[in-house]
């Protein structure tokens, strides 16, 4: 009997085992998934729904139109992970299932074409961050929450944001009873029990009531936790340490869960890019990465202490991987109100968020996640998600010295001593330089491009490099890069512009220095990098038959990327395009050309253009106004409506709705299946 009792347990033990390893091997299977963009999307669309989007605001609540708001903006992009906040400050969501505070608060005497529905969509049994959770499913992408672990926008809107836990408790807010140094006063102040119990309360429930892939604690909105701090300090010893078995319980608290549902939850971390800041503001992070309390980190926020390639060397010592933050950049509205406006343009171009993913990926982080774009016009956003962020070599680009630190974000209000752990020196449009005559100010500036590798795909770089100073026309800064003087250089309106070769610039770091030769303001620095196609580009085969009459037989272009003639990166003409791929001859038997994606046939993002540049190429007329630019983008279903529209008002011998072709993104094929292209067929 007791023999038979030992081998049940043993039996017992050995299923238990062989489950712990299992959920491991889960768990490093769902950690090691690839992730390269994480595109957060900042929760606003319940609470000021429909936001951006006035059209929507007589319609009635729906799944369709809150997904229309923002989530769309990633369909058919390279978003890997969609991170959904909801979080209305500490402890106060939109999801109605964490056993905390739903915020159900309206603006007061706002006048603005929105409003928080979330008792609109919870009567129809709707939660934001399910709806979040099935757009992701449907599109293939995972669903994180982005938790704020301190959000403080109640300190401006306590109307909407002041959570009831806040008002019940006023003790437990870092300002209670005295005036902060830096901080918010009504930050939660995590040395309280009180603070962290209600913590592992709602993340428990969001654990246990949404099906999450992962869950981001976002310590960057807003990098604030305890008093000590708040009131001038560095956080104790002890306050270190209590965060730190904070997060091993969200840890273990994760992995409870996980192996009950079958599933492993991913955790990571949004942070400021330096540990020593970190552990300034009360986050260890030595600790939490030598625990395994998070399994990868996204570092880095509106401002940027330190150079990405530290940062990213010294987490991937800890065996994870590690991500750029890249936001919003909030420089030009305080440059406007500071300045008078004294910057160059561009920092929130396509091209310059290109531009800042190379320069991540060239610093060695493993991808990016995308913070506060989610408010950009959508076809914006799809152009700069578009790409295969590990191959941008001949994508146009447009460097800054400096791309965030400003709009009332900087180190040191979150920390008394903060601006201290400042460590990059670019060239920041808020604080200008002001060199006297002869001086000098020397900077890196982060190339990410590989120019040979653009040659080899048959493009020919132009590059043009922006200088703004204070300098009175005919006087011209001395611009060296790498030891190299920069020659030539014209001025206008107070910026001086060179031109510069393939070898100047090398991909990753290059030191800069700009010497003036008088006294005054250096303001801003830019690296524009622009391509155009080589007379002679190089080709490769594609299959013995391609399927589609007019195409010459076994080639298409080696600078169309993925074998389809739409990528944005070639400034060809599109003609150039069309004769490239089929020859003068080809282009008179074309019958019609769908895209793969809106938007996508040139260079212009506005679709309609890039039909109407097609259909006159083709001998077409006009669009009718029925066909033009919706003003949204509705997917592929919707550009395939807009174009076999747009037929109707071309000659017959020119194109047909029977006889059209599209190219896929592997190969050409003589038929094509696609959701939203059925029933068009290569011809």
């Amino acid at each position: 009997m007791k023999r038979l009792a030992f081998l049940c347990a043993l039996c017992a033990l050995c299923v238990q085992l062989s489950m712990a390893d299992s959920f491991d091997d889960l768990k490093l299977e769902a950690v090691n998934r690839p992730r390269l963009v994480l595109w957060d999307d900042d929760g606003c669309d319940m609470t000021h729904y429909p936001y951006q989007r006035p059209e929507l605001a007589k319609e009635p609540a729906s799944v369709r139109n809150f997904e229309r708001v923002f989530l769309e903006a990633t369909e058919g992009t390279k978003a890997d992970v969609i991170a959904y906040s909801g979080t209305m400050g500490f402890g106060f969501f939109t999801a109605l299932r964490t056993g905390a505070d739903v915020n159900t608060n309206r603006f007061a005497g706002a006048d603005e074409p929105w409003r928080n529905a979330v008792n609109e969509f919870a009567a129809m049994g709707l939660d934001a961050l399910d709806m979040a959770t099935d757009f992701a499913r449907r599109n293939g992408k995972e669903i994180f929450l982005s938790l704020r672990f301190n959000d403080n926008h109640d300190n401006a809107h306590p109307d909407i944001m002041l959570s009831p836990f806040k008002r019940d408790n006023p003790e437990i807010m870092v300002g209670h009873g005295g005036k902060v140094k830096c901080c918010g006063p009504n930050a939660a102040d995590f040395a309280q029990e009180k603070v962290r119990a209600f913590a592992r309360k709602y993340v428990r429930g969001y654990m246990e009531n949404y099906d999450l892939d992962g869950i981001e604690f976002d310590f960057f909105r807003h990098p604030q936790l305890f008093r000590t701090v708040a009131m001038g300090g560095h956080a104790t010893d002890e306050e270190l340490a209590t965060m730190t078995r904070l997060m091993l319980d969200f840890r273990a608290m994760a992995d409870e869960i996980g192996r009950k549902r079958g599933r492993p939850f991913v955790l990571c971390a949004r942070v400021p890019d330096s540990f020593d800041y970190c552990r300034a503001i009360g986050i260890d992070l030595d600790a939490w990465l030598r625990a395994g309390a998070l399994d990868f980190l996204v570092v880095g926020g509106y401002f940027q202490l330190e150079p990405w390639s530290k940062t990213a060397e010294k987490v991937h010592g800890y065996g994870i991987k590690c991500y750029a933050s890249l936001d919003e950049t909030r420089i030009g509205q305080q440059v406007a109100r500071e300045q008078k406006g004294r910057m160059l343009p561009g920092r929130n171009s396509t091209e310059c968020w290109i531009a800042r993913i190379a320069a991540a990926m060239a610093c060695g982080m493993d991808g990016v996640n995308l913070f506060n774009i989610e408010y950009f016009d959508h076809e914006v956003q799809r152009d700069i998600m578009r790409h295969d962020i590990r191959d941008l070599d001949g994508v146009d680009k447009l460097y800054f010295a400096t791309y965030v630190g400003g709009g009332g974000y900087f180190p040191q209000h979150f920390l008394a001593d903060g601006a201290a752990y400042w460590k990059t020196t670019g060239l920041n449009p808020v604080f200008p330089r002001r060199l006297p005559a002869r001086g000098v100010h020397s900077f890196e500036l982060v190339f990410g491009d590989d120019l040979a590798a653009a040659r080899r795909k048959g493009l020919v770089p132009k590059i043009e490099v922006s200088v703004m100073t204070d300098l009175p026309e005919g006087r011209l800064p001395v611009v060296r890069v790498r030891g190299k003087v920069l020659a030539g250089g014209v001025q206008k309106d107070g910026v001086a512009i060179f031109t510069a070769d393939d070898e100047t610039f090398a991909k990753g770091g290059n030191a800069v220095e700009i010497a003036v030769p008088e006294a005054t303001m250096l303001r801003d620095f830019s690296v524009r990098v622009t391509f155009a196609t080589s007379p002679h580009p190089p080709y490769r085969p594609v299959g013995a038959d391609t399927g589609i009459r007019g195409i010459r037989a076994n080639r298409l272009p080696l600078g169309f990327g993925d074998a389809r003639l739409v990528e944005n990166r070639h400034k060809q003409s599109l003609r150039q395009r069309l004769v490239a791929m089929m020859g003068n001859d080809g282009l008179t038997s074309c019958r019609g050309i769908v895209p793969t994606s809106m938007g996508t046939l040139s260079e212009h993002t506005d679709e309609t253009m890039c039909f109407q540049k097609l259909l006159n190429l083709l001998g077409g007329k006009r669009l009718h106004a029925r066909t033009g630019f919706l003003g949204r983008n509705d997917g592929l279903r919707g550009t395939r409506a807009r174009f076999k529209a747009s037929l109707s008002s071309m000659p017959s011998q020119h194109c047909a709705a029977s006889t059209m072709f599209f190219l896929t993104s592997a190969s050409v094929a003589p038929s094509v299946k696609h959701p939203g292209m059925a029933g068009i067929s290569a011809q």
